[in-house]
């Protein structure tokens, strides 16, 4: 069984060469193997889903995410931001932002670049 760092490095590289239903096949791969993705190994797929437009992806991690026993951090919801503020959905962001909130996640001081919020929504 490979570590959880080697296959993340693959999904990454994935990522990287746009081979996004590569990277999902080795995560899929890693968790029939036994290897228990981490935080950094769903993170990596946010962002590269996010940025990629594909937001359909992006939410089925989110809540594959959910379902495991690793927590959500400010880097996943960054990822999320990055995905959807060069397409403009910033409505779609505001829901999920209400959504997160309402599932008592902590969006804000500490935890969340409040800068990188207000630069997605073009706030000054």
């Amino acid at each position: 069984m490979q570590s959880s760092k080697a296959y993340t490095g693959v999904i990454k590289a994935y990522g990287q060469a746009a081979m996004y239903e590569e990277a999902l096949v080795m995560f899929n791969t890693m968790n029939e193997m036994g290897s228990k993705p981490t935080i950094e190994t769903y993170n990596t797929l946010i962002y590269m889903f996010s940025r990629g437009g594909l937001y359909k992806k992006t939410k089925a991690i989110l809540l594959k995410m959910g379902e495991s026993e690793v927590a959500r951090d400010r880097d996943s919801f960054n990822g999320v931001i990055e995905g959807y503020r060069p397409d403009g959905q910033f409505k779609k962001l505001l829901r999920l932002m209400l959504r997160w909130k309402r599932e008592d996640l902590v969006l804000m001081s500490r935890h969340l670049r409040l800068s990188k919020v207000f630069t997605a929504l073009q706030v000054e």
